[in-house]
Order: C-alpha cells, then sequence, then structure tokens
C-alpha cells in the first residue's frame, strides 16, 4: 500500500494534496475539477482539522476500509487497481513513476548504426521528469567514450558517465576479488583492456591470474589457443557476459564472447564466470551508479534471456520491448514474464507528452 500512496504523494512530503491527486488522475487518463478532487480527498480523510490533504495512515485506512461492493470514486477505483495491479494502465502508471531508468542499448536504444523509433521521445520525457538514467551494454567492445561518440554520430548528446559497460563490471568485480597486483591474460576489445588497467591490472601471458575473454573484432586462434593452455596451468576463466551471439546490421548475427569462451571450458573442463547480464552484479552495479534502491528503478531491455531475467532477479520490475532480439511469439518459450511487453521505448513517455 505505501507503494500505492507514494505514486500518488508527488512531491513526497508525506502527504496526498488536491495537486498531487490531480497530477496522478492526469497521468491515468483522467480528469477531474479541482472541487471534485477536494472533495475525494476530503471523503478519504473525513473527521480532520486539513480537509484537503491526506497522510499516509488515513489514506491505507480509507482504502482498506472499502469492500469490493461499496460505490467509490475515480481516487479509490485508482487506488485500488494500483494495488491490485489487475491491468496495463496500472502498471504502466507504477513504471512512470520510478525514479531511475536502467536501459539496455543494443536493441532498445540503436540497431546496428541507427537510432530505434521512439527514443528521442523517451529521453526528452526523462529529461523533462528529472528522472535518473543510465545505459548498459553487455558488449564489452567499446570504451564509454567510444560509446558516447557512437550515440553523438546518432544525433544523442549525452555525458560519458552515463554508460555501463560488462567491461566495467567484470574490473569491479575483479578489482573485489583481487585488490592487489592482479594480472590478466586478455581476448577482447579496448573496452575491456581499458577497464581492466583502470582497476590497476597488469596484462601478461605468463601465469596470469585470470584469463579474460570479452568481445572482439577478431577471435584469432593462436589466442584461444593460449587462454586454453593458461587455464589448463591454473588461472581462473572469466568471460565478460554469457552472450553466445550479437546481431549485426544485415539482420544477421556473429558469434559473441559466450560462445567462444565455450572452446575453453569443453577443452579444460573449467567453467567461465559471467559479471555482465543476467548476474545481479550487473544491477548493483547500475543501481549504485544512480543511488538509487531497486524499488526505486526499472530495467528496459529487449533480451528475455539476460536484460528480463537479471531485472527480475534483482527486483526491478523488468520492461521488455520488441524492438530488438526477442519477439512477441518468443515469450512463451520461457518460464518467467517481464512486467511489462511495449513496441519500444517511446511507448513510456504518456501520449499526451509532448518531445521537447
Amino acid at each position: 500500500m505505501k507503494r500505492v500512496f507514494d505514486i500518488f504523494d508527488k512531491d513526497k512530503d508525506g502527504f496526498i494534496s488536491t495537486d498531487d491527486l490531480k497530477r496522478t488522475m492526469e497521468a491515468y487518463g483522467k480528469q477531474q475539477s479541482t472541487e471534485e478532487l477536494s472533495g475525494m480527498i476530503e471523503n478519504a480523510r473525513k473527521k480532520a482539522m486539513n480537509p484537503y490533504v491526506l497522510n499516509f495512515d488515513q489514506f491505507e485506512s480509507h482504502i482498506m476500509s472499502l469492500n469490493g461492493q461499496e460505490e467509490g470514486n475515480n481516487f479509490t477505483e485508482t487506488a485500488r487497481l494500483l494495488y491490485s495491479n489487475e491491468d496495463f494502465a496500472s502498471r504502466m502508471l507504477h513504471l512512470r513513476d520510478k525514479e531511475g531508468f536502467i536501459c539496455d542499448m543494443d536493441g532498445v536504444i540503436y540497431r546496428g548504426g541507427v537510432l530505434i523509433d521512439g527514443v528521442k521521445r523517451f529521453l526528452s520525457w526523462i529529461t523533462h521528469e528529472k528522472k535518473k538514467f543510465t545505459f548498459l551494454t553487455n558488449n564489452s567492445k567499446h570504451t564509454p567514450k567510444q560509446l558516447q561518440a557512437r550515440l553523438e554520430r546518432m544525433g544523442l548528446h549525452l555525458e560519458e558517465d552515463i554508460f555501463l559497460t560488462s567491461a566495467q563490471s567484470t574490473a569491479a568485480f575483479l578489482s573485489q576479488q583481487k585488490p592487489f597486483n592482479g594480472t590478466c591474460f586478455i581476448i577482447g576489445g579496448e573496452g575491456l583492456h581499458t577497464a581492466m588497467e583502470d582497476v590497476g591490472f597488469t596484462e601478461t601471458s605468463t601465469n596470469p591470474d585470470y584469463v579474460i575473454l570479452g568481445e572482439s573484432d577478431e577471435y584469432l586462434h593462436k589466442d584461444i589457443n593460449k587462454a586454453t593452455q593458461l587455464v589448463h596451468g591454473g588461472a581462473r576463466l572469466i568471460c565478460t557476459n554469457s552472450d553466445v551471439s550479437d546481431p549485426i546490421e544485415n539482420g544477421s548475427i556473429e558469434p559473441s564472447g559466450g560462445a567462444w569462451v565455450s572452446v575453453v571450458e569443453v577443452a579444460t573442463g573449467k567453467k567461465a564466470y559471467f559479471p555482465g547480464k543476467p548476474n545481479p552484479l550487473m544491477m548493483r552495479n547500475a543501481l549504485d551508479r544512480l543511488n538509487l534502491h531497486s524499488s526505486e528503478a526499472i530495467m528496459i531491455g529487449d533480451r528475455m534471456e539476460t536484460d528480463i531475467l537479471s531485472g527480475i532477479e534483482s527486483n526491478l520490475n523488468p520492461v521488455l520491448v520488441l524492438s530488438g532480439v526477442t519477439k512477441e511469439t518468443d515469450l512463451d518459450k520461457f518460464p518467467y514474464r517481464p512486467y511489462l511487453v511495449l513496441d519500444n521505448v517511446g511507448d513510456i513517455p504518456p501520449a499526451d507528452f509532448e518531445c521537447h
């Protein structure tokens, strides 16, 4: 019930005022006069010195005292609906009330080198509502600065520090595992090399502590062979993420780090650890960046097996968008469900929101 109260308490002062109620009802597509709204609050508050605001205890007592047969008003009906999560509209209102948005990139923000429909509208709404957000990607190949430049070319002007990659999550994890004098052998792109260097690891092909695989523009046989020998000799095996393929611009796919690390696993009989999605470690890294609790944020992604699963396991009420890998016909293949399914992130702002 507190979650429902917080949705109505727009200014977060501990009371539901007429203005709070008006803003919530408008977001829900219901128009009421100020007099009607004041009457709804007065009815809920009953005997009070100030009939125009409602605290949590009064709100909970009133809503819980109503039975299913009793005639209500738009206020009580909306509160009941939000409490029971009965329909799509109530879940959309919960979604829009979140303070933070953790967004996957490929398939959510862009596909190939092209922005997905609705992205600029979504980011305009995020800015207008003063929401917090971060973009994260399981692709460890690029540095945040390179990702910033890539989106700049697509027409999005964003700060470098909003990007979080699986390379950074891997580096954060390994710096906790071995805070001093860590060594590693890397197969991956600049993003992974830079992330490990930033946390003080030294690269070596002689008795490293870790062998780390990530996305790369090329996987050479000699490097895979060397990685296999090092892991067989005692190095711990890490892969930035478990994705076995990545989408490419012509609509096809290419093998990714998760596919290549399986070669080393099979040859050595040793299993890799994956700090990227769906590992909740990456979600915690994102929440730490936003300085939010999981109850205050939401995860948006296009892959059921990584984005949605990591959102579920991190209590983030994940939203699946159908602009990337997973299609609506794929949902029955999985034993779990997203909180919401939308065509793209442009569906998140209210219908009457005008992009600035």
